[in-house]
């Protein structure tokens, strides 16, 4: 019963988990426009099961991280959190959160390997996946173009600065290390499950 309605549940604790970072956000503007991906992503995802066309309940569990992971960075904004023990252990200066979304964005590399394998869109499953970890890694890259123009916006970063600091163009690059690490992740948990699964249908 409970898998049948696996999609609605995890949308129902989205929508709350939503509704409640709009509490002493730090950012009302940034607030916004972090969450406007999210929003779009999400009714994109309802769009398409109107439509019938639906994904796994491990899809739609992996894809639901990127929206509350990002509603987390939207609402303590840039470079401030509360879990000091990565500022100090990964020196991320307080923007795990961030680091975290861009992991979870590139998540979204296994609905796209499910639908492509389904549809039968490539011939070779294992293309399929290699494609799908590309498509989503040069997404996550377009995404972080986006987050610093954000950034820049909002007066969080100093555009002189993030383009000649070192640290600045090291920064970029690990949130798009850490997008194109979520798609190899999420293509691995692919593997992995339809491996059991084969093994369990063959017993």
């Amino acid at each position: 019963m409970m898998k049948k309605y696996w999609p609605y549940i995890i949308l129902f604790v989205y929508l709350v988990f939503l509704a409640l970072s709009t509490i002493n956000t730090t950012s009302t503007d940034l607030w916004v426009e972090k969450n406007l991906t999210s929003i779009v992503i999400v009714l994109i995802f309802i769009a398409l099961y109107v439509k019938n066309i639906k994904f796994s309940n491990m899809a739609y569990t992996l894809s639901i991280l990127f929206p509350i992971v990002n509603t987390m960075s939207a609402y303590y904004g840039y470079g401030d959190n509360t879990i000091e023990v990565f500022n100090n252990t990964l020196t991320l200066q307080g923007d795990i959160f961030e680091k975290l979304s861009h992991f979870s964005a590139g998540l979204y590399a296994y609905p796209l390997m499910g639908f492509l394998i389904k549809e039968k869109k490539i011939k070779s499953e294992w293309m399929t996946i290699l494609f799908s970890i590309f498509i989503v890694g040069f997404i996550t890259m377009d995404y972080e173009i986006i987050e610093v123009f954000t950034a820049i916006k909002s007066g969080a970063i100093d555009a002189l600065t993030i383009t000649s600091d070192s640290f600045g163009v090291i920064y970029i690059q690990g949130d798009i290390f850490m997008g194109t690490l979520g798609a190899i992740t999420a293509a691995f948990i692919y593997i992995i499950k339809h491996v059991f699964e084969k093994e369990k249908n063959s017993v």
